[in-house]
């Protein structure tokens, strides 16, 4: 009886010890996200916003609720949606895709974006990078 009793507080000091270390990355990956210095964030399979960093607030002005359940193509300049959109579509067979795009700030001003997009076919999103740059380089 002892034998199951020590093997049970194993099996529970284990999946305790594993339970600590995700916690423990799941902090550093948000913290990560959220204190990064370059625009980041997580669209759905259809350009859907999902999560955005605290960039979008300092730098364009958006805060999250302002963009979630909203289509990343809602703010771009109409002269480069059809761009947008068709790049857009590459992550559905390419594993980084590259473009820019004008981008309207919450002021209504107009931020020369440079897209970094990386599909994660597993769980259906795609994660983006976004350097904001100016007509001759970037910001």
């Amino acid at each position: 009886m002892s034998t199951n009793l020590e093997l049970l507080k194993i099996l529970t000091d284990n999946l305790t010890l594993r339970d600590e270390r995700i916690r423990k990355n799941e902090y550093v990956l948000r913290r990560f996200f959220n204190n990064s210095s370059q625009l980041l964030c997580i669209l759905d399979s259809d350009g859907i916003f999902l999560k955005v960093n605290k960039q979008w607030f300092k730098r364009l002005g958006w805060i999250p609720k302002d963009l979630k359940h909203r289509n990343f193509l809602d703010f771009i300049l109409e002269s480069d949606k059809e761009k947008s959109s068709v790049n857009f579509k590459l992550t559905e067979s390419k594993h980084i895709v590259k473009f820019v795009s004008h981008f309207l700030t919450k002021e209504g001003k107009i931020k020369k974006f440079q897209w970094t997009l990386t599909p994660d076919r597993e769980i259906g999103c795609i994660y983006a990078m976004i350097k904001i740059l100016k007509h001759d380089g970037e910001e």
